[in-house]
């Protein structure tokens, strides 16, 4: 860094700009081959499903390495799954070299220039924003601008990066919640370091989300061979005449459309959400008339043809708008475009619980006692089930349900059980 300050002439600020942008660029092949291996794998995994008639149960390791294997050997454009953990590794090591380094040098910043090489309020490039050993603000209240941009960085990095996953997934909701919350301690870490450190950290941060957004787009899958990963996946599977040919792999501008939804749904825009599905359920297409009709119901024979996963999100968005029968028929329409047996059981355990809200009691048990059937290792399905079917006049069957839920998770026996036996054996003596 001191070598590229005195060639270049640059002040200290661009200096730690420019040497991040450096350091991200020396990486972005290895970001690229990540991306690579995480399609892969993806790939890989949808053709192992597909050898299993859809059944993720029975889809081992051993079958997704195999697929993997086959389409690498036949697209030849796939990535070994190891890049997955080796790129972290090796961007993780880079990174806190660097911080180390700026460190060190706003720990001698008398001396090389560091003390005067900011702009603006932040000249002095040595000081914090907070100076804990005598409790003060060096900087004023304007020190805490650049620690407050780095955490706010890293917030949307990682709302870039799981907002998608995160309606797809309850374990990934927490995991991006968990993520988001631990903005908040950086912060106050980021509080206590020189401003230089922030020079550095707030252009990697935009330089990682910016080539996060890059490597999503048309181009890059083009580039990076995706779009042939996807294309031969289908061929190997209309070739052994496997299931869903044509839903092993999202299209580019449907997936696309998925994740700004997404992104309307964490910003609590479910209006724009929903307009985003309806134009991703017809296939995402641009021309004037399907945008024209993007905000029209979506007629059966669309439905019929939409993607699961585009269908289950539009089930999600409706029932937030609390728009039970437009989220009971997306929800079971996913189900039935839905090969794999557990994302099928989620699907109708959405379309139940709205079938319930309608009043629907007898469909709503039908969809619940399938969804039961498909999953059941899950507490949620037949704690739902069950109250469909107490309320539709089964409180005798509605007990048994309760008493498998109990099994798998024991707090249902004193929430549920209980209460429902008492007021059984009420009904008895009275």
């Amino acid at each position: 860094m001191s070598t590229l300050h005195h060639a270049s002439g640059l002040p200290w600020c661009a200096t730690l700009a420019v040497s991040a942008l450096c350091a991200r660029l020396v990486t972005a092949p290895v970001a690229a081959r990540t991306t690579k291996a995480s399609a892969t794998v993806s790939a890989a995994s949808a053709l192992a499903k597909a050898t299993k008639q859809g059944d993720a149960e029975r889809v081992s390791i051993k079958d997704v390495l195999e697929a993997m294997k086959e389409l690498r050997e036949r697209s030849g454009v796939g990535a070994h799954p190891a890049w997955l953990v080796a790129g972290p590794l090796a961007q993780i090591p880079l990174f806190a070299c660097a911080m180390m380094a700026v460190r060190r040098l706003a720990s001698e910043g008398g001396s090389n220039g560091l003390i005067s090489g900011g702009v603006f309020w932040f000249s002095d490039l040595t000081l914090p924003a907070m100076d804990i050993a005598t409790m003060s603000a060096p900087m004023g209240p304007y020190g805490a601008v650049l620690p407050i941009v780095t955490a706010g960085a890293l917030f949307a990095n990682v709302n870039a990066n799981f907002a998608a996953a995160a309606q797809q997934s309850r374990g990934m909701t927490i995991v991006k919640l968990c993520l988001e919350w631990m903005t908040l301690p950086m912060l106050l870490i980021g509080l206590q370091l020189p401003q230089a450190v922030h020079c550095y950290w707030i252009t990697s941060s935009a330089y990682a989300y910016a080539q996060n957004r890059a490597l999503s787009t048309a181009y890059a899958r083009e580039a990076l061979g995706l779009n042939e990963l996807a294309k031969t996946t289908r061929e190997i599977v209309r070739e052994k005449g496997l299931h869903s040919d044509e839903r092993l792999e999202i299209p580019p501008v449907v997936l696309e459309l998925i994740k700004a939804a997404a992104k309307a749904r964490a910003e609590n825009n479910n209006p724009l959400a929903i307009n985003l599905l309806l134009r991703a359920s017809r296939g995402g297409s641009d021309d004037a008339n399907a945008h024209g009709r993007s905000t029209e119901p979506v007629r059966g024979d669309e439905l019929g043809k939409a993607h699961p996963t585009v269908l289950f999100a539009l089930g999600q968005t409706y029932a937030v708008l609390k728009d039970w029968k437009k989220s009971a028929i997306t929800y079971e329409y996913s189900a039935r475009n839905e090969p794999d047996a557990l994302r099928r059981a989620r699907a109708l355990l959405g379309a139940g619980v709205a079938r319930a809200r309608l009043g629907d009691l007898g469909m709503a048990s039908e969809a619940l006692g399938e969804a039961n059937r498909l999953n059941p290792s899950d507490a949620s399905v037949k704690i739902a089930l069950a109250s469909a079917l107490k309320l539709n006049g089964d409180p005798e069957g509605a007990l048994q349900i309760l008493r498998e839920a109990a099994t798998i998770q024991p707090d249902i026996d004193e929430r549920y059980v209980k209460p429902l036996e008492r007021e059984l054996a009420s009904r008895t003596t009275a």
